[in-house]
C-alpha cells in the first residue's frame, strides 16, 4: 500500500482550486467518484472542475449532479468585458430579479452601446489535479496545459502505477467509495466541518453497487458496514437500485415496477416487496412474468441463492422465500393467499414458506 493519505488531506483541507477527474470514464464507479469529490469540495467552499477528457459511453444521467461533468476547460466563469474608448465607467448596478441577475452599467457622459461589450470565459485557475480511479494517468489535449500542476492520485487497484506526486493506492481497499468515506470522516475532522449530504452518500452507494455487481458474489463484510453506513447518511438507495437493475436488464425492471414497490440484490438474495392491501391484485401479473424475472436474474447477477418477497403493512412484515423454481414460486404464491385469507399476517406474525430457512432470512434482512 502507497499511502499519502494525509498529506492529500492536509491538501484538499488548505488548498482552493482543483480539478477532479478520472481516466476510467465507462465505469460508473469512478465517475460516481469525481462526482463524490465535487459534492466535498461544495460543503468546503472549494473552486473545482470536474472534467472529463473522454466522452464517456455508458448512460450516468441518474448520478446526482452529473450535469456538472465537462469536458471543456475554457473556463465556468463568464467574463463581461466593457470598452471604454469611448465611454467611461461611472458605477455598476446588478439585482437578481425573477431568476434573472440583472447588470446596468452606468457611464460617466456617453452611454455605453452593445458594441462596447463582449463575452468569454476566464481561463479556470487549478492548482492540483486529482486522478480517482484510475491505474495510469493519460492526458488529454486540455489536460496537457495544465502538466506543471501536481497531481494527486487517489485509487486502490494494485496495478496503480503510482503516476501522481502524492498517492493514496489502498491496495486493502475493495472499492473507490469505501476510500472516499474514509477521505469524508477524514476532512470532517480536520476542517471541523460537517460535508456529508444526500448526494455524496448516493454517489458514493451507486460506486459500491456498481463495484460488486449488485453486491453479489464474494462482497467482503467491510463493503456491508460502508453500505449501512451510507444508508444512514440518507443515500438514495431505492433510486441507486433501479438505476442498476434498469441499467443491466432493462427488460426486467418495467416488470418488477408493475409489480413491487421494491427490488433490490442483497447477500445473494433477490428481494422483492409489496404491500400487503395489493397483493391480491398483483400476484397473477407476478406470476405470469416469473420465468422472465427468473431468467433475467440468473443471467445478470453472481451467486442468486434465491428470491425473498416481503409483504408489509405499517406494523406487520411478512417473510417468503423460496428458490429459483417457478412451481416452488407458484406454492409461495397460494401459500400467501392462505394466510392472508386466514388473517395470519394482520396478526404480526413472521412468516417463511420454508422453516429451515427462516434465520437465514432474518440473517440477511436484519
Amino acid at each position: 500500500m502507497k499511502q499519502d493519505k494525509q498529506k492529500i488531506v492536509k491538501l484538499l483541507s488548505e488548498k482552493d482550486n482543483f480539478l477532479i477527474t478520472t481516466f476510467e470514464t465507462d465505469k460508473i464507479e469512478a465517475l460516481a467518484g469525481v462526482l463524490a469529490l465535487g459534492e466535498m469540495f461544495t460543503e468546503l467552499n472549494k473552486n473545482f472542475y470536474l472534467f472529463l477528457g473522454e466522452e464517456s459511453k455508458i448512460n450516468f444521467d441518474f448520478l446526482p449532479s452529473s450535469q456538472n461533468l465537462t469536458n471543456d476547460l475554457s473556463g465556468k466563469n463568464l467574463l463581461i468585458l466593457v470598452s471604454e474608448e469611448k465611454s467611461k465607467l461611472k458605477k455598476m448596478l446588478w439585482e437578481r430579479k425573477d431568476g434573472f441577475l440583472r447588470l446596468e452599467i452606468v457611464s460617466k457622459g456617453q452611454p455605453f452601446t452593445p458594441q462596447d461589450v463582449s463575452f468569454s470565459h476566464q481561463k479556470p485557475q487549478i492548482d492540483y489535479i486529482i486522478v480517482v480511479g484510475s491505474s495510469r494517468f493519460s492526458a488529454s489535449s486540455d489536460l496537457v496545459k495544465y502538466k506543471d500542476r501536481p497531481v494527486i492520485n487517489i485509487d486502490y487497484h494494485q496495478d496503480n502505477a503510482s503516476f501522481g506526486h502524492y498517492n493514496w493506492v489502498d491496495e486493502r481497499a475493495f472499492s473507490l467509495s469505501e476510500m472516499l468515506v474514509s477521505l469524508v470522516e477524514s476532512l470532517e475532522t480536520t476542517t471541523n466541518k460537517n460535508i456529508k449530504n444526500v448526494d455524496l452518500a448516493t454517489l458514493l452507494y451507486a460506486g459500491i453497487l456498481w463495484r460488486t455487481k449488485g453486491l453479489s458474489g464474494k462482497v467482503p463484510s467491510k463493503v456491508f458496514s460502508v453500505v449501512a453506513q451510507l444508508i444512514a447518511w440518507k443515500a438514495n438507495k431505492i433510486k441507486i437500485d433501479r438505476s442498476y437493475w434498469q441499467t443491466i436488464s432493462p427488460e426486467l425492471l418495467p416488470i418488477l415496477g408493475m409489480v413491487f414497490e421494491r427490488a433490490e440484490f442483497q447477500n445473494g438474495y433477490f428481494i422483492f416487496s409489496l404491500p400487503f392491501s395489493k397483493w391480491s391484485s398483483k400476484k397473477n401479473l407476478f406470476l405470469k412474468n416469473i420465468n422472465l424475472i427468473i431468467n433475467e436474474i440468473k443471467h445478470k447477477t453472481f451467486g442468486l441463492s434465491g428470491l425473498i418477497l416481503i409483504l408489509e403493512n405499517e406494523k406487520n412484515k411478512g417473510l417468503v422465500w423460496a428458490n429459483l423454481d417457478a412451481k416452488k414460486i407458484a406454492a409461495m404464491a397460494t401459500f400467501i393467499d392462505w394466510h392472508l385469507q386466514n388473517k395470519h399476517l394482520s396478526q404480526g406474525e413472521t412468516l417463511t414458506g420454508f422453516k429451515e430457512s427462516r434465520d437465514k432470512i432474518k440473517q440477511i434482512l436484519f
